[in-house]
């Protein structure tokens, strides 16, 4: 399923949804399956860590990032990409030390309205990001409402909104996006349940029929 995902990405760099013990199919069998993704997502930073600490090297995004400081401290120190979609979190970093660089990920909400900052707050949050001793480097990220459906007018709207923000790298597409709007102008797509063989919708299976179901369940019958 990971080479059929490189083939549609388009040189997108694949970031593994292992969110959830990679939803059930256990976090760890999971990504030491996938020795060439580019990154690997969780929602909870025990399971970012637990990934560090057994010799996964490559990106890992938290994506509900942290809201203790020295949550901060502990995924810098692990070198953990962190998820800021609320004010708390910028309340956070002002007072972290220069000493906890970070990787951010911006979340702009562009219209799924769940997490993720309101548009035109956007610019002023990326100059008191230039100035915090904490950022190292920041990247933009959304999320659709409605991807799956190719005839909702959300997704053209949502993608005319995050495309007005340029100059840095960027991630939008999931699993359904990939597929319906592989024009997507971002550096990362975000894949969850297409990684795995599941398709939400049949138009959407139709579409890849190269993916496979990753996990079956079976039992005696007693």
């Amino acid at each position: 399923n990971y080479q059929h995902l490189q083939s549609i990405a388009s040189g997108k760099k694949i970031i593994a949804m292992v969110k959830a013990n990679a939803y059930g199919h256990g976090i760890l069998e999971v990504t030491r399956a996938l020795p060439n993704a580019d990154a690997f997502a969780v929602a909870r930073l025990k399971d970012a860590i637990l990934l560090r600490k057994n010799g996964i090297a490559q990106t890992i995004l938290l994506l509900t990032g942290v809201f203790l400081e020295q949550d901060f401290i502990l995924a810098a120190e692990n070198e953990i990409d962190i998820v800021v979609h609320d004010i708390e979190h910028l309340q956070r970093m002002r007072s972290l030390p220069g000493s906890a660089k970070l990787n951010i990920w911006l979340k702009i909400d562009t219209g799924m309205h769940r997490l993720g900052f309101a548009v035109d707050v956007i610019p002023e949050i990326l100059k008191e990001f230039a100035t915090l001793p904490c950022v190292r480097q920041v990247k933009l990220m959304s999320h659709f409402a409605s991807s799956e459906n190719l005839s909702s007018q959300s997704n053209l709207q949502q993608i005319e909104l995050f495309d007005k923000f340029t100059g840095l790298e960027k991630s939008f597409a999931n699993s359904a996006a990939l597929v319906n709007f592989p024009e997507l102008q971002s550096q990362w797509a975000r894949i969850g349940l297409l990684l795995y063989g599941v398709c939400l919708t049949q138009e959407i299976a139709d579409k890849a029929k190269e993916f496979v179901p990753v996990m079956s369940l079976s039992a005696p019958i007693i």
